[in-house]
């Protein structure tokens, strides 16, 4: 077409001929009024309009319409239809693949090949994106090139699908270009450095990031430059900021469970209300990064938050899971680490060392999809599961270890160690250590390893490792080792130097001339002999401390063997002497306490000693069993305790990762430790282990002291306690009294307006001692500029701990002196039928609206507790009374309960009630259908369908239903010499095992009399059998097995049959804020809002809105059912969704249902 070569498409199945639009010359007129619709198999299209074209093929022409098409694919840029083919007579010839046509020079052969699937057209000026094939699988990079003159293809990653690429081609000439068979040149991912980058809206630049986190500047320009470079290269290796944590897929790690264990299921610990939102956030991030996972498991084990240090005032929570309990149900996993003097042999000769920290390494290793039940924890969000390897489990380090071994396989002891989490590359030049790192860093990116820039120390000449101090001059003992002995301060007392002895006396046989040596210091411990301090006993003291620090005496560690520790405590330090155990020492170590723990008790200082020394010592014991000696005996016992204080918990659980036996010694053969623990303190070089906060838990117990301290219930007169007073706080604006003063005769406490944080502090802490010492519990503040400023100040700087309850009233409110009048108001805004009989709390904050006095709440409390009307018409709240023990029989049926079910519907033989029993050792029940509850007819039931199969009981117990309590009963019991108990009344508790059994029994007919109700009677026996056949929770057995000691063989369908362990519910342990319930909003209408919304809010938590269709079928609870009768009746078609109810149409009758008598049918 106009000197331009196109290759057409003969359609046969096509009714038009057709140009993709770019083809189409300049200046062609386009008759765009003449367009139609093109369907094809890839959608249908409208035509841009209609060219007539003029065809050349040598010297033959054609003219042709052709309808121009935008869009086409690249490889149909022409086609031609029946219309070209039938206007000039083509004859397809297949065999010499030709077709003739009728032209201007007459008959005319043209040849034709099959369509090229490959060819592409590229018009002019014009840049596309098509599909090639190509003959590689994996991912590679397109590298830009000119594959013809003036056409080009760009840089692109590509992914092979199906064997196709996606390119970009640019043809920059002015004619249109066509491709066959491009053959791209390509090269793999693999050669490139691939950086990970966020999807967010700022993307940060990952090499500065990166460059900033790294601990570079103590290294030389050359050594900075290199390590700079090796790190830019694997930056995909390190975990920076906001990056999602992987896992690797080098392990898959299962949990074991010992054999005939039983899944541990722990409650929940009840935490503090403010941690609510820390957990949930936790929570739902741990959710995101694929961690953690929601779970239903019949294993549990508590949470609870403990504080972080932090370099700023913000505070920071670490999540833990206390698996105490789980860890003694688990298997221990052994692995053996390698020779210690071979791993120190091979760093010989080595000059630079590089120290290498995971991030978050646990959380790097994905555990057994069927393990993560066995940790599945609970908090107000539900149940969750950890999807990766977690802290607190006793096999948690060793299945590290495990990792990393086969991790790093192939380049330990030649190019790198690791020791558990700990990686440490060497080298002898730095072109050895460089190459080292590098091999290390591209085996860390092949099993998907990721490293925490921030603790990672490059290119380092001296390195403590495992006890030892490496340096390029050789193996010495780490320094620290042996620092509290090296510092032992000169003796000034005979007291100080027989410690000194005994503690050397331990390592005799280890010390040549031993007693030769000690004569000076023994001398100074015999009685009359005063102590004088000689140049003999010096020069005794400075050789056994040598000889401490030196071999033999000093051994290095035996890894191979079990260490053994040795703590001790005294009123100012602490002392540990960590042993291999053929009793030489591998390293001494003692603090001095900072003087909050010098308060501690004695128990908690002795398990101080106990956590800072395995802390301290953690390289020799973390992932390895050892055995813990101390001289106090109650540590044995704290790791029995169930609710030790929470300062003892903190410690306890601070061990958990680590695996050892506590065992107790006298004191007399803990010398050791207890040496050290009594060094002077100005001697000591205070160390830096510090203990973190206490651990905030709320307890059962102390739970119960905080509910002393809560708003009172409002329907519960007569038990409420007593109240400390409620005193109105005014402020001094003319700054004449001292900051806080307490006025007697009107009972109200001044105060100077606070003008500085420094001053608000100062008067906080005076009211808060002031309002103890004068048993004041609330503080009511008028709703004044000083007063809000003073209120929102406390508040807003988070000093109201410690204060009495801070309630703002409005400034209308009157105060009320005299007695009688505040008498009177009391029983108006109680007693009159306006008041209605209202509650303490109700009646309380009515009269506060209007009136304040100091004691309104003891006087309102003590007048409702004596109001005789609301004492004989108001519920109140139950008390618990203490239950007891009841005597357990000893053989069956020596005891049995007895009860009655219904009425029933009656069934097809007339029955209407069930007679019940239960043997209370075996669990043993019967049920016997009955028409009547009349005496004659129980009777009859019992002594036919029990005493006759199963023999006369000793005793029998029952409720006081008149069938049971009547004279023909009681004659049969004293004719059989059978005891008689009878419950109180309406106390069912006390034959509460035969009425849990109930439950089953509706069950049960339920569901299988739900065709034929009339028939539920012939299901009785049935019912017997499954019941008596299946194992009871509380003995673990059937009660066929007790009663007549085999196995009962079942039906077939019924022999591989197993019962399902219930799912226990979870305790609800949300907890209304004091301060949300005492604090008056200034205006009502918004107090109102405000106690909705929190209302709704804290209702809506766990709720999801339910919706329905019109036309969807839905069940409709019966509220008037029996207990045969199904709970739900239905379905019904839904008619309007009308928010909280449903319109349905019933029985061709329309009636309106709340949702919450409704499900999804």
């Amino acid at each position: 077409i106009k000197d331009q070569q196109i290759p057409f498409i003969l359609d046969s199945g096509a009714s038009c001929s057709i140009i993709t639009a770019q083809l189409v010359p300049p200046r062609t007129v386009i008759d765009e009024n003449d367009t139609i619709r093109i369907r094809g198999i890839n959608g249908t299209t409208y035509a841009l309009g209609s060219i007539n074209a003029r065809l050349c093929y040598e010297n033959a022409m054609f003219t042709a319409k052709l309808y121009v098409v935008k869009g086409l694919p690249p490889n149909v840029p022409a086609l031609l239809g029946t219309d070209f083919l039938k206007k000039y007579g083509v004859t397809l010839h297949f065999g010499r693949q030709i077709f003739i046509a009728n032209s201007n020079q007459g008959k005319i052969e043209i040849p034709f090949n099959e369509p090229q699937v490959s060819l592409i057209c590229v018009p002019a000026r014009t840049e596309l994106t098509t599909l090639i094939t190509v003959n590689v699988k994996e991912p590679h990079v397109l590298l830009s090139q000119q594959i013809k003159p003036h056409v080009f293809i760009a840089n692109t990653i590509v992914d092979p699908k199906d064997g196709k690429i996606p390119v970009k081609i640019l043809n920059v000439s002015k004619k249109t270009v066509f491709l066959n068979e491009i053959k791209p040149k390509m090269e793999k991912l693999d050669n490139y450095d691939i950086v990970q980058l966020n999807d967010c809206k700022e993307i940060p630049n990952r090499t500065q990031q990166l460059l900033r986190e790294l601990k570079l500047n103590h290294l030389s320009g050359n050594e900075k430059e290199s390590i700079k470079k090796i790190c830019l290269k694997y930056n995909d290796i390190f975990c920076l900021e906001n990056d999602k944590l992987t896992v690797t897929k080098i392990l898959t790690p299962s949990i074991n469970v010992k054999d005939n264990t039983k899944p541990v299921y722990t409650k929940p610990y009840r935490l503090p209300h403010s941690q609510k939102s820390e957990i949930e956030r936790q929570i739902k991030e741990m959710t995101k990064n694929g961690i953690i996972e929601e779970a239903r498991s019949e294993w549990n084990s508590p949470m609870l938050l403990v504080p972080k240090k932090s370099c700023n005032d913000r505070k920071k929570w670490r999540m833990v899971i206390d698996y105490r309990k789980v860890n003694n149900a688990l298997q221990d996993d052994r692995f053996e680490l390698g020779n210690i003097e071979e791993i120190i042999d091979s760093l010989a000769g080595a000059k630079y060392f590089t120290h290498l920290d995971l991030s978050q390494g646990y959380y790097q290793c994905e555990i057994d999809p069927k393990s993560r039940p066995i940790t599945a924890f609970s908090t107000a969000s539900g149940q969750f599961q950890m999807t990766r390897l977690p802290m607190g489990l006793k096999i948690s380090p060793a299945t590290f270890s495990r990792l990393m071994t086969v991790a790093m396989s192939g380049l330990c002891m030649e190019k790198c160690l690791v020791y558990l989490d700990d990686i440490i590359v060497f080298g002898k030049s730095l072109e050895e250590h460089n190459k080292n790192l590098i091999d290390i860093f591209e085996r860390l990116r092949g099993v998907n390893l990721k490293l925490n820039p921030g603790k990672c120390n490059f290119l380092q000449q001296e390195l403590i490792y495992l006890g030892h101090f490496i340096s390029e001059e050789g193996v010495r003992p780490d320094p620290s080792k042996i620092e509290s002995v090296n510092n032992w301060p000169v003796p000034t007392t005979a007291d100080e130097v027989k410690r000194f002895v005994a503690f050397a006396n331990y390592y005799r046989k280890h010390i040549q001339d031993f007693s030769k040596i000690c004569i000076p210091l023994n001398h100074l411990t015999r009685k009359g002999i005063p102590f004088e301090w000689s140049a003999e006993c010096q020069q005794a003291f400075e050789t056994l401390k040598t000889k401490f620090i030196n071999p033999p005496v000093l051994d290095y560690p035996d890894f191979k063997q079990t260490f053994k520790l040795q703590t001790d405590a005294s009123g100012y330090a602490l002392g540990a002497v960590l042993s291999n155990q053929n009793g030489r020492p591998v390293a001494f170590a003692s603090r001095a306490l900072n003087k909050s723990e010098m308060n501690y008790g004695t128990i908690e200082k002795e398990l101080l000693a106990v956590v800072w020394s395995i802390k301290h010592f953690r390289p020799y014991l973390f992932g390895r069993k050892f055995d813990l000696e101390t001289d106090h005996r109650p540590l044995v016992y704290l790791f029995s305790m169930k609710e030790p204080s929470s300062r003892l918990t903190k410690f306890r659980l601070a061990l958990e990762e680590y695996d050892f036996t506590i065992n107790y010694i006298p004191g007399k053969s803990n010398v050791l430790a207890d040496a050290l623990s009594r060094i002077t303190i100005k001697d000591l070089q205070e160390l830096n282990n510090k203990i973190e906060q206490d651990i905030l838990i709320t307890t059962r117990s102390t739970a119960r002291k905080a509910n002393t301290n809560k708003d009172f219930n409002d329907e519960s007169p007569g038990q409420q306690p007593s109240y400390g007073k409620s005193v109105e706080l005014t402020f001094d604006e003319k700054n004449k009294i001292p900051e806080v003063k307490f006025c007697m005769l009107n009972n109200q406490l001044i105060i100077q307006p606070a003008k500085t944080l420094v001053q608000l502090r100062r008067i906080v802490v005076m009211l808060r001692n002031m309002c103890k010492n004068k048993n004041i519990n609330e503080l009511v503040i008028k709703n004044t500029d000083h007063g809000k400023q003073f209120y929102n100040m406390v508040y807003t700087n988070n000093m109201n701990k410690g204060m009495p309850i801070m309630r703002m009233i409005d400034p209308k409110v009157k105060h009320i002196e005299n007695k009688t009048e505040q008498h009177l108001i009391i029983n108006d805004f109680h007693v009159l039928p306006t008041a209605g009989h209202a509650g303490i709390k109700k009646t309380l904050k009515n009269i506060q609206r209007r009136y304040f006095w100091s004691s309104m709440t003891n006087d309102v409390t003590n007048f409702i507790k004596s109001c005789e009307a609301c004492q004989k018409n108001k519920h109140i709240k139950p008390r618990n009374i203490p239950q007891i023990i009841t005597t357990t029989a000893n053989s069956a049926f020596s005891k049995i309960y007895l009860d009655l079910v219904g009425p029933l519907l009656p069934s097809n033989e007339g029955y209407v009630y069930i007679l019940t029993t239960q043997c209370e050792l075996t669990k043993f029940i019967t049920a016997t259908p009955i028409r009547n509850k009349s005496t004659e007819v129980v009777a009859k039931a019992f002594v036919e369908n029990v005493l006759l199969n199963y023999g006369v009981p000793d005793e029998i117990a029952t409720d006081r239903g008149t069938e049971f309590m009547s004279e023909l009963f009681q004659h049969i019991c004293e004719l059989l010499q059978i005891k008689k108990l009878n419950s109180t009344a309406y106390h069912h508790q006390s034959i509460g095992a035969l009425e849990n059994s109930h439950k089953s029994l509706g069950n049960f007919l339920r569901i299988y009399a739900a065709r034929q109700p009339g028939n539920w009677s012939s299901w009785i026996k049935f019912y017997q059998f499954a019941y008596n056949t299946t194992v009871h929770l509380e003995t673990e057995k059937t009660p066929f097995e007790l009663v007549f000691g085999k196995n009962c063989k079942l039906p077939s369908n019924l022999k591989d049959y197993e019962t399902q362990t219930p799912i226990y519910n979870l305790e609800d342990y949300a907890k209304s804020l004091k301060y949300k319930i005492q604090i008056t909003q200034r205006e009502i209408q918004q107090r109102l809002i405000d106690a909705k919304e929190n209302r709704i809010r804290k209702l809506n938590t766990k709720l999801k809105p339910m919706t329905y269709l019109p036309g969807q079928l839905i069940l409709i609870k019966n509220e008037a059912k029996s207990k045969l009768n199904s709970i739900y009746d239905g379905p019904y078609p839904v008619l309007t969704d009308r928010g909280q109810n449903v319109e349905v149409r019933i029985k061709n009758r329309l009636d309106i249902i709340h949702k919450d008598r409704t499900k999804p049918f």
